[in-house]
């Protein structure tokens, strides 16, 4: 019986340091902290972006204080009705900006996207309310898993 009550200690060491370990959280930074929680965005600013080629190097002033510089990573037509623009921030090389813009078949046209840091606790998403267009900011946590091994 002592070999058997001594691998279960064991087993239970080992369970209770990897829990210890699982539970390691960290406090992330805010990199909107003095922003509004939604801002309107004009449809010609994500128009105008969308015309950025690859390697060119932008600066997107959404309005309140929300502004972007980077360097458009890639900007890509999928099918006949998605183009999707990539652009990684200058000042954090962890922060992307991501807008999508969808043509449905009666040609009308959406946009979505995000500003998304995963070493930040907070970023912006882009949302269409009742036609209009705006960065509505969110808690980053709540969108992107983490994934450590």
């Amino acid at each position: 019986m002592k070999p058997f009550s001594k691998s279960l200690l064991g087993l239970l060491l080992c369970c209770t340091a990897l829990s210890v370990t699982a539970q390691n959280n960290t406090v992330k930074p805010a990199q909107f902290a003095g922003l509004p929680q939604t801002i309107q965005v004009n449809k010609a600013i994500l128009a105008a972006t969308l015309n950025n080629q690859a390697g060119r190097l932008v600066q997107i002033d959404f309005g309140n204080g929300l502004k972007f510089k980077g360097t458009v990573s890639s900007n890509v037509q999928r099918y006949n009705n998605l183009q999707i623009i990539i652009i990684k921030s200058l000042e954090d090389p962890n922060q992307v900006l991501q807008i999508s813009m969808i043509t449905h078949p009666d040609n009308t046209v959406r946009y979505t996207g995000r500003i998304i840091n995963p070493q930040a606790s907070d970023g912006y998403e882009l949302k269409s309310n009742a036609g209009m267009y705006e960065m509505v900011k969110f808690e980053t946590d709540r969108v992107l898993q983490d994934c450590h091994f």
